[in-house]
């Protein structure tokens, strides 16, 4: 387990591949251009990241992308990287994987995913005239979710500061959700927490935000959650001790997610 106070670059490899990378899933399911932009695509790719880093994989087909944890059966490409922050500097444009299998696919990276990545960036960057656009806040607020969510996993699971809090959830499933667009739970067993794109047919406790523009307020501006409460815009139902204890890991996420 991380134990530095600061952003690790360990971490920081985690939560690119299983928040950032994996919110080109998102991506694809709202976004017509990036489903044409991955068109009839059908690739498994393989990452292998040395050092401490993650292992996962991405799938494209039919017209969907999924990233996952662990092996998967079929690689039509491996990517390996030397070292967490190569695999970092790969996720911000500035460096290359070695490609060990696909080499014929190569193309994919410089015209598929590159092309992804860059869709993904304008809605994850959206300036505030951009916001203006209703569909381009929709999008921006729910990826912007996603990702932020999907990190706060990772992030408890290896950061020391986070996990200090997060071993103690009790097991089960804390649901998060903004109005009708946008859900994902968090299942805890074991004091290892798990994020999870839907709804839980078991939530044990649930924070919920009336709106995308809440939660957008919450992840933007560091809007405190309970002003929100106070004024009827944010909730918490169920055995909130559940909450409590994820607190400090949502404090972490600024620290890897920007």
């Amino acid at each position: 387990m991380e134990k530095r106070a600061g952003k690790s670059e360990k971490i920081l490899s985690h939560v690119n591949l299983f928040a950032v990378l994996k919110a080109m899933e998102e991506l694809v399911r709202l976004d017509p251009m990036s489903r044409d932009i991955i068109g009839e695509t059908r690739l498994n790719i393989a990452f292998t990241v040395a050092g401490g880093g993650p292992r996962g994989w991405m799938s494209i087909a039919d017209g969907t992308l999924e990233v996952g944890q662990g092996c998967i059966v079929r690689t039509g490409m491996h990517l390996r990287f030397v070292s967490p922050s190569h695999f970092n500097r790969m996720v911000d444009g500035k460096a290359l994987p070695i490609p060990t299998k696909g080499i014929a696919q190569i193309g994919f990276l410089t015209g598929t995913f590159s092309a992804l990545a860059k869709r993904l960036e304008f809605y994850l960057r959206a300036d505030s005239r951009a916001l203006e656009d209703d569909e381009i806040f929709r999008i921006h607020t729910r990826l912007l979710g996603y990702v932020a969510f999907h990190a706060l996993s990772p992030i408890a699971n290896r950061d020391r500061l986070a996990n200090s809090s997060s071993s103690h959830i009790p097991d089960g499933d804390i649901q998060l959700r903004a109005g009708e667009e946008f859900a994902l739970f968090i299942r805890a067993k074991d004091g290892v927490l798990e994020s999870r794109r839907g709804y839980s047919e078991n939530a044990r406790c649930s924070l919920w935000f009336a709106d995308l523009r809440a939660l957008f307020e919450v992840l933007t501006s560091g809007r405190n959650i309970f002003d929100l409460i106070g004024l009827g815009r944010a909730g918490m139902d169920g055995f909130i001790p559940m909450v409590d204890y994820l607190n400090p890991v949502l404090d972490r996420i600024p620290a890897y997610v920007s």
